[in-house]
């Protein structure tokens, strides 16, 4: 049948390229590819020589007698002279000559690739063009050469979406999309395409005669049976098939070696036929068959294997493909049955299986979850998969890990070491998502407990595992506050990453160290392993190929840390946008407050705190179970609040939050003081942060409380003391902390501050303030005296000044120097104002005023 041809520009002939190279199986269209070539190449006068090859091997002699003959030079007895013959001849060239060589691989070996190489230095002129169908022998040394080359393959032959529909309308055919979908099953090969496109009624109807050419190419005896096998088993090695063949493992090593040689033969002829792919390894010789007939030849395999026949091939295949492809394997024992199995290569690949999520839900999808819950490894699998598979809701997960936790707990008495440590592990992760953090940080220990005394195989997989439950206790470390046990274990799975040279444990080992240091405010540390971080992505390539299974909470870290950068306000303070997967988050989890913190700082850096702080509490009331979460990043989330509140001016907020807050925080005296030092009551703050011990402080906890002690000394007329206090804090800050201290104290002070020290000849606490962004200025409301407050309070209640004035028992006159000093005090205007920015402050008991009226 002769088939309308397309012309695709994107495959034309790219002219002076030394080299040209088409490599793709039969059926991809590669001779008539070279015929348009050959048309456009007479239309413009381009000069060309070509040989076709047979479908046997040919000489070197043979070889050159043939080009000689093409190009139209005498043929020598001797062939070196035939060959110095055809070298002048090229030297000669004074306009382009292009040699074609079809089905190439009948001749390419060593030796000639290195006498074809230098015939291309002979002359600027000479252009060649090699064709063939087998991977194996057209990457040659020829071909893998200095030369620049144009290599086109299967990937570049096939037809694109496009160009399927352009087909479709060149024979008339009334829909392409049933051609589209068709073309896209059979990956874009040409042959069935245009098989389809030319002949009526439903396109894959087609493919029925083509597959029956192809296996009549493959032959009724071994060829097909062979081909059959590896469609089923995609990268079975030639000694797998060698062992199926002799019966299974029992045969003898002698009569598998002289099956496989046997069976060489068999594969080569398949190859040359373009049906098989041959996979270059290491370990073994290893075949798939053609893309496009691995569907229908599958449903033909169905039917020709019986049941015991196809047990022995698959459990084979499984065996034979664990190292190289543990997702095969551990689908294949699935689909036996073989659940025992699926268990060992769970536990030997876990961390190469738990990387690609995306082919791990396809294992898992039509498993029910009986057939693996009494299985550590399966079990603890299914927990990782599902905690990131987009398609379950939250409450469909929450369900799933608490059914889980029955089996898990389980299986931590059972006598095996291997699947008690993934257990809890898994059981350690499942308590943490739900938020029963006291649960996961008992876990974490005991377990961590385990691992020390677990003596660490040299095995890359096995360091890979390791590295990974340490990372797991570090998590679940974290949301316990459990800072120390978390570094440890995050610094000791950064080792066995780098011996197991596993770079996505690496990464997330670094991701969970940059979570830690953000937590407890040592920006200069967290920027350290950020900068690790960075180098390894560059090095592994994008970031989108990081599927290590990293807890959101580890990529919130890196978004935060901009916020806390350690260089100051320039550039890397800039807002940065929260990824919009993480903003649609909707599990109630340690994640969240990290989530809402990000969010929270990026938008006060783009609209102030006032506006942040609405858009903070929105979000707390879509999160129900706030109140009662006692994780430390919910502890970190009101801290955070409270400065927020109290940097916004709600100091009434602010006290019900550390009022709230456990006894045993260290954070609570520096949090009084901030909103004694905001409202005015320099004494009581000062009191406040001298009770404080810093040693029971984080680094951030300490620059702050150091910066609004400096302030408060300021404030109360000591100088000296409050240059001293400054400049200890700007040291701990640049050491470790970073420079956001700042944003939490009133900027006027700070300023004022600021220019005594650099009058006093110590301009960086100048330098920093004064290029604060004008968002991150909080300000600073006077003290009310009690006379004031008493007309605050009277004027409340909505009367008039005189109807105030009688009440307070003064007159009109004192009663408007009050209200002039309160507008100054609280930065406003109007009695409306200043009677909202009292309650905000705390200064006017809101449910009080309820009552009296």
């Amino acid at each position: 049948m002769r088939f309308e041809t397309l012309d695709r520009p994107r495959l034309n002939h790219q002219d002076g390229t030394p080299l040209t190279v088409l490599q793709a199986p039969a059926g991809y269209g590669k001779s008539v590819l070279l015929s348009q070539w050959e048309e456009k190449w007479q239309a413009r006068s381009l000069k060309s020589v070509w040989l076709v090859l047979s479908g046997e091997y040919v000489s070197e002699d043979e070889f050159w007698g043939l080009l000689a003959s093409a190009l139209g030079i005498r043929e020598d007895e001797d062939s070196l002279q035939t060959m110095e013959d055809i070298s002048g001849f090229l030297s000669a060239l004074t306009e382009p000559l292009i040699i074609v060589i079809d089905n190439f691989e009948y001749a390419t070996k060593p030796s000639l690739d290195i006498e074809l190489m230098q015939l291309l230095d002979c002359s600027p002129f000479v252009q060649l063009v090699v064709s063939g169908r087998r991977s194996s022998t057209m990457m040659s040394p020829l071909v893998t050469s200095q030369y620049a080359a144009s290599i086109m393959t299967a990937a570049d032959l096939s037809f694109t979406s496009e160009e399927m529909r352009e087909l479709a309308q060149v024979y008339r055919r009334d829909s392409s999309g049933g051609i589209e979908n068709f073309g896209q099953s059979v990956g874009g090969w040409p042959l069935p395409i245009q098989v389809a496109c030319a002949s009526s009624g439903p396109a894959s109807e087609k493919m029925s005669a083509i597959v029956a050419e192809y296996l009549a190419w493959a032959g009724e005896g071994a060829g097909l049976k062979i081909l059959l096998e590896i469609a089923l088993c995609p990268g079975i090695s030639r000694r797998a098939l060698a062992i199926i063949e002799c019966g299974g493992g029992e045969a003898s090593p002698q009569a598998i070696r002289a099956m496989d040689a046997s069976l060489r033969d068999v594969c080569d002829a398949l190859e040359d036929q373009g049906l098989l792919i041959k996979l270059t390894t290491p370990d073994a010789a290893r075949y798939t068959c053609h893309l496009g007939l691995k569907q229908l030849l599958i449903k033909v395999a169905e039917e020709y294997f019986s049941q015991s026949e196809r047990q022995l091939l698959l459990r084979t295949y499984a065996a034979n493909v664990e190292d190289r492809d543990a997702i095969s394997s551990l689908r294949t024992w699935l689909a036996l049955d073989a659940i025992h199995e699926a268990e060992q290569v769970a536990r030997r690949h876990f961390v190469q299986l738990i990387l690609d999520t995306e082919k791990m839900r396809e294992v898992f999808d039509g498993v029910p979850d009986r057939v693996t819950e009494n299985y550590a490894a399966l079990d603890g699998l299914r927990f990782m998969i599902d905690q990131e598979d987009p398609r379950l809701g939250w409450e469909l997960k929450r369900e799933r890990m608490a059914r889980r936790r029955i089996s898990m707990r389980g299986l931590l008495n059972s006598d095996d070491p291997g699947g008690v440590l993934i257990a809890e592990a898994s059981l350690m992760s499942a308590e943490a998502m739900l938020g029963n953090v006291a649960e996961a940080g008992q876990l974490a220990r005991d377990l961590d407990r385990r691992m020390s005394n677990l003596a660490e195989s040299g095995a890359s997989e096995q360091l890979a595992m390791s590295a990974l439950l340490r990372t797991l206790i570090a998590y679940a470390a974290t949301a316990c506050g459990d800072f120390e046990i978390a570094e440890e274990n995050n610094l000791h799975a950064l080792e066995l990453a780098k011996r197991a040279g596993n770079p996505f444990m690496h990464m997330r080992a670094l991701r969970g160290l940059i979570l830690i240091h953000d937590c407890i405010g040592n920006a200069k540390r967290a920027h350290y392993y950020h900068d690790q971080l960075r180098g390894l992505q560059e090095a592994w390539g994008d970031n989108s190929e990081d599927r290590s299974i990293v807890m959101p909470d580890m990529y919130i870290a890196e978004t935060l840390m901009l916020y806390t950068a350690f260089t100051g306000w320039g550039e890397s303070m800039e807002a940065q946008p929260v990824s919009p997967e993480l903003v649609r988050s909707d599990v109630w989890t340690v994640s969240y407050p990290m989530l809402l913190i990000t969010e929270a700082e990026g938008d006060r850096r783009l609209n102030g705190g006032e506006h942040a702080l609405r858009l903070l509490k929105h979000r707390i009331r879509m999160w129900p179970a706030f109140e009662e979460a006692s994780d430390a990043y919910a502890l970190m989330l009101r801290r955070y609040m409270a400065k927020l509140m109290a940097v916004a001016g709600d100091l009434e907020g602010s006290r019900k939050i550390i009022d709230a807050m456990p006894d045993s925080d260290a954070g609570t005296n520096t949090a009084l003081a901030r909103m004694y030092l905001f409202q005015g009551e320099g004494q009581k703050a000062l009191k406040e942060l001298q009770s404080c011990d810093p040693d029971d402080l984080i680094p951030r906890q300490k620059s702050e409380q150091t910066i609004l002690l400096a302030l408060t000394l300021w404030q109360q007329g000591l100088e000296a003391e409050a240059m001293m206090a400054a400049s200890d804090a700007l040291r701990q800050m640049e050491q470790v902390s970073g420079y956001s201290a700042l944003i939490w104290v009133p900027y006027s002070a700070l300023l004022e501050l600021a220019e005594h020290m650099r009058d006093q000849g110590v301009d960086a606490l100048y330098k920093m303030v004064i290029t604060m962004p004008e968002t991150l200025r909080s300000k600073q409301f006077g003290h009310l005296s009690r006379a004031e407050l008493r007309s605050l309070e009277e004027l409340a209640n909505g009367e008039s000044l005189e109807a105030t004035a009688d009440a307070l028992f003064i007159s009109i006159n004192t009663l408007k120097f009050h209200l002039r000093s309160i507008y100054k005090k609280l930065q406003v205007s109007r009695r409306n104002e200043a009677i909202q920015r009292a309650y905000t402050l705390g200064l006017i008991n809101y449910s009080a005023r309820k009552a009296r009226v």
